[in-house]
């Protein structure tokens, strides 16, 4: 409404809007008031300038509009020029209106009085005053009447929007009641007194000012209702300045040509009062500029951000184009901008809906890789990698569209430049490099799927199925050698789409590779010997390895390197060139070797058996069944010490569990030979005297 209003008074200050009483009938012809300001007007140069540049546009467009068509193919840069110009005549124009006594004091002389009744300016002045406080008496009295239904339509402190809504919809409702009576009671006022011509001009001026004004904000605050009481306040306390601005600065260039301003003074008054509006809508656009960009920003990615920063500056450029478009009056210019100001809406709120549609897709295929995950696992963490960057792609896609759209509104040649063959040229090539590298993807991420798959599955009972150690070595160095060859294929295919030859590319790598391979022996030297070391299935991972004078578990290889983790912890990365001899301790089984040391007075048969006894207590224990693999072997002595028999019994395990079965046999036997009082003896010395023979026992010491 404030828009319609303030398009019909800026309508009427330009043309004239010729503002009389109902009651006044058109004469058939020109009568004395209007000969009078027709001959004012030619004794006036600026004034009889004007008016001959009107009479001939008008003999111009009837001979077949020539000089209109003429005025359009000049664009609206030429009358921006134009209109800068006509402001430095409009302010010469005034300066010597002001400036000249003469001419001043003529139209002081002749301005203020009615030109059909001559009544000086305080008897109109007095007539429209008592006029305007008619109406305002009428005004007064319907509040009065209506004051009890409008205290009971006022809303609660606390409702919803939607009683907020309905409360202020019944107070415009009512508050429009007053206003009307108000001014059909000037109306009335005006029609029954019978005022002088400028009088009732002045009337109906004010009126339409107050009532349009008042009305004006009774609707703000009817659309505002929603919007909590803090949001609302400052942004009506804003439009209301607005609405201020653009109705009193109506009623102040209405009243000056009322007055008969000369013609260069009224059009700098107009200029000065659009300033003056321009003023009102920059500051109130700059003062909310950080409450708007909060809201602007809302949970959005980088680009919303980066817009919602500069969205006041947007806004100061349009509306200064706004006020250019009006004081230039370029030839359809509020009809180019309200098109495309409308198609840039229409666009910024599709452009919404289908952001909100990519939305809701990404989320229904994020349902479908939690379905499809019970049935291919690790697939909903790998689509999780891309998800986001999914999202974000089709988001920026849609944004694009929406802003190439918005530029055409506006006339910017976007599409025209994309259809041209430097831009399709782009465009395909972009297409193609996304296309290639869309498919390098899909076979990167199946190719790892499938090995994952592999490694990862369970038997029927969900238990992990046990692959060999080369193909848990082999298969991660394929995926890495997978990655190696796609990105450097998609990396010289989308050179190649860009239009960069790749034939001395690859000359380049083929020579540097050359001297690469000269200068780095000792590189290739590690990479050919661990070629052939997992070639030949020498070394796994997970299995317990000894090289180049470290032991450990094999974490992992890569295609110069083998990571060993040892039992402190320490991790020992180990070139393939220097490793020469490789200990394997847990290829397809291993053996617990135990050397049992026992007393010389103990009959080792009977020792023999009773290891025995203990290998079939670990053999039927349901805790260490599975870690032995029978038979037990005893070797029988293997040693004699100096203070020990030594006998040897070996355990057959399964890889990586020799150590667990040893130190778990010791136990057992400790505690056998303890309860059978089989000596375990400790390092001990027989000391003799004498030089004859030793007796047969001597004292230990």
């Amino acid at each position: 409404m404030i828009r319609t209003f303030g398009i019909l008074a800026v309508l009427a200050v330009l043309w004239g809007w010729p503002l009389t009483s109902a009651a006044q009938e058109a004469p058939a012809g020109p009568d004395a008031a209007e000969l009078e300001a027709l001959a004012a007007d030619l004794k006036d140069e600026a004034r009889r300038a004007e008016l001959v540049r009107r009479i001939e546009a008008l003999a111009a467009a009837r001979k077949g509009g020539a000089p209109a068509a003429e005025e359009a193919a000049r664009g609206p840069l030429a009358s921006v020029t134009e209109s800068i110009a006509a402001f430095g005549g409009d302010v010469a124009g005034s300066l010597s209106f002001a400036f000249d006594p003469g001419v001043f004091r003529q139209w002081l002389a002749q301005g203020f009085d009615d030109p059909a009744s001559g009544a000086p300016l305080w008897t109109v002045l007095g007539q429209a005053l008592l006029v305007l406080l008619a109406g305002f008496i009428v005004e007064i009295a319907v509040r009065r009447l209506m004051a009890g239904l409008r205290r009971a339509s006022e809303r609660p402190e606390s409702g919803g929007a939607g009683e907020r809504l309905l409360a202020a919809a019944v107070a415009l409702l009512l508050g429009t009641v007053p206003l009307a009576a108000f001014a059909l009671a000037s109306f009335a006022a005006v029609s029954v007194a019978a005022l002088p011509q400028t009088a009732a001009e002045l009337v109906l001026a004010v009126v339409y000012a107050s009532s349009g004004a008042r009305l004006a904000m009774l609707a703000l605050r009817a659309v505002l209702a929603p919007l909590d009481d803090s949001g609302a306040a400052g942004l009506l306390a804003w439009l209301r300045r607005l609405v201020l601005a653009v109705v009193y600065g109506w009623l102040v260039c209405e009243i000056a040509r009322i007055f008969a301003l000369p013609s260069a003074p009224y059009r700098l008054l107009v200029d000065l009062v659009g300033l003056a509006v321009l003023a009102v809508a920059v500051s109130m656009v700059l003062r909310n500029r950080i409450a708007v960009r909060d809201r602007l920003r809302g949970g959005g990615g980088r680009i919303r951000s980066r817009l919602a920063d500069i969205w006041h500056v947007v806004a100061v450029a349009y509306l200064a184009a706004v006020f250019l478009v009006w004081a230039s009056a370029v030839e359809g210019g509020f009809a180019y901008m309200g098109a495309a100001s409308a198609w840039t809406v229409a666009a910024v709120a599709a452009a919404r809906l289908a952001d909100l549609g990519v939305l809701r897709l990404v989320d229904a295929a994020t349902r479908w890789e939690i379905r499809a995950d019970s049935r291919f696992p690790g697939v909903k963490a790998r689509a999780d990698r891309y998800v986001p960057v999914l999202r974000k792609s089709l988001r920026t896609a849609v944004w694009l569209i929406a802003a190439v759209a918005a530029l055409e509104a506006w006339r910017a040649p976007v599409l025209d430049l994309l259809a041209a063959p430097v831009g399709e040229r782009i465009i395909g090539a972009l297409v193609r490099i996304a296309l290639v590298l869309g498919v390098f993807l899909v076979l990167w991420e199946a190719l790892c799927l499938a090995i994952e798959r592999y490694l990862d599955a369970r038997d029927e009972d969900g238990n992990p199925v046990q692959r060999s150690g080369r193909a848990r070595t082999l298969l991660p160095l394929l995926r890495r050698a997978s990655a190696i060859l796609l990105l450097t294929v998609g990396g010289l295919t989308a050179a190649s789409e860009l239009g960069i030859d790749i034939a001395p590319l690859l000359a380049g790598v083929g020579i540097a590779g050359l001297a690469i391979g000269f200068g780095a022996q000792t590189l290739v030297k590690d990479v050919i010997t661990g070629l052939f070391i997992v070639m030949e299935d020498q070394v796994a991972v997970g299995e317990y390895v000894s090289l180049a004078g470290h032991a450990g578990i094999v974490e992992g290889m890569s295609i110069r390197t083998i990571r060993l983790r040892d039992l402190s912890g320490t991790v020992h990365v180990v070139p393939f060139g220097e490793v020469g001899t490789v200990e394997n301790l847990t290829r397809d089984y291993s053996y617990a070797v135990i050397d049992a040391g026992v007393g010389y007075g103990e009959d080792t048969d009977r020792v023999s058996d009773v290891l025995r006894e203990v290998a079939a207590g670990m053999e039927s224990d349901g805790d260490w069944r599975d870690r032995v693999i029978p038979p037990f072997e005893v070797f029988g002595v293997q040693e004699l010490g100096d203070s020990a028999v030594i006998v040897r019994c070996r355990f057959k395990t399964p890889p990586m569990h020799q150590w667990a079965v040893a130190r778990e046999f010791r136990r057992r036997m400790k505690k056998r030979f303890d309860e059978l009082g089989i000596e375990i003896p400790f390092p001990h010395r027989t000391v003799y005297f004498g030089g004859g023979k030793a007796p047969e026992s001597a004292p230990e010491s």
